[in-house]
């Protein structure tokens, strides 16, 4: 049993731990911000499932759909609170990359 909490008070701080980052709180923020204009979060939210399904072209593909998802959202991207909010997510997404990579290293996960 002492294992079970043992981790569950490891998973509590680096919880408590993620919560703290500045790269988090700006992201709370930034989506609190996009709730006060009707319909923004859900217009963010359905260019980021587009670009993440782009994850699965080809390279030409890929191009080809990140011009058009440019086009098809400027004015979405220049709002400047749908800006903030997706530069928000990429830092907070490029922080959590970072705890991962340390994670894998550390358990000796090699992965390609």
């Amino acid at each position: 049993m002492s294992g079970e909490n043992e981790q569950t008070d490891i998973l509590s701080a680096l919880r408590a731990s993620i919560r703290a980052w500045p790269e988090y709180r700006r992201y709370q923020d930034c989506e609190k911000q996009m709730w006060r204009v009707p319909g923004l979060k859900a217009g963010v939210d359905a260019l980021r499932r587009d670009i993440y399904a782009m994850g699965e072209l080809d390279d030409a593909a890929y191009l080809a759909e990140a011009r058009r998802l440019c086009e098809a959202n400027a004015d979405l991207l220049a709002n400047p609170d749908a800006a903030a909010y997706l530069e928000a997510e990429a830092g907070l997404c490029r922080r959590i990359r970072e705890y991962y990579r340390v994670i894998n290293e550390e358990a000796a996960v090699h992965l390609p």
